[in-house]
């Protein structure tokens, strides 16, 4: 795993060095699953904030860097690059349903519900968006009587 890393690390910085912003993104992304799967979180998301900061048009680094939050049960900081990601691509039904599972495992089932709806109203009769919205409804506590 250590040398899937640092082959990983090595294709970054070569990429670097040719100044290409795309290229450096996608190379980035691409060290930072190398460190993600040899459970090094922490460096995947230094890389996928080298990717982040080459192509900030781009939802995918935001994604990435959440799940490896995640990962590393860093909830807020998971729930913040989620935002990111829909902020540059408010279509992305990956960034809806996985911020939406995320908010309702916090018992957050109003936003999370939101996200699902979303992503039911982006792709109608998406399977696990309906799943999870009908899981958070049920879960959500019926409002008190006066």
């Amino acid at each position: 795993a250590l040398a899937l890393l640092l082959a990983a690390l090595a294709l970054l910085l070569a990429a670097a060095a040719t100044g290409s912003a795309a290229s450096t993104s996608a190379d980035a992304l691409a060290a930072g699953d190398a460190a993600v799967s040899a459970g090094r979180y922490a460096d995947a998301a230094v890389l996928y904030t080298r990717a982040i900061d080459a192509d900030p048009s781009s939802a995918g680094g935001y994604l990435k860097r959440a799940q490896a939050h995640v990962r590393a049960q860093l909830v807020d900081k998971a729930l913040k690059d989620y935002t990111a990601a829909i902020g540059v691509d408010a279509a992305s039904t990956s960034a809806h349903l996985s911020r939406g599972k995320l908010l309702a495992r916090a018992c957050r089932f109003a936003p999370a519900r939101a996200d699902f709806e979303r992503v039911q109203e982006l792709r109608p009769g998406h399977a696990s968006a309906a799943s999870e919205l009908a899981r958070s409804a049920s879960e959500t506590p019926s409002p008190s009587s006066p």
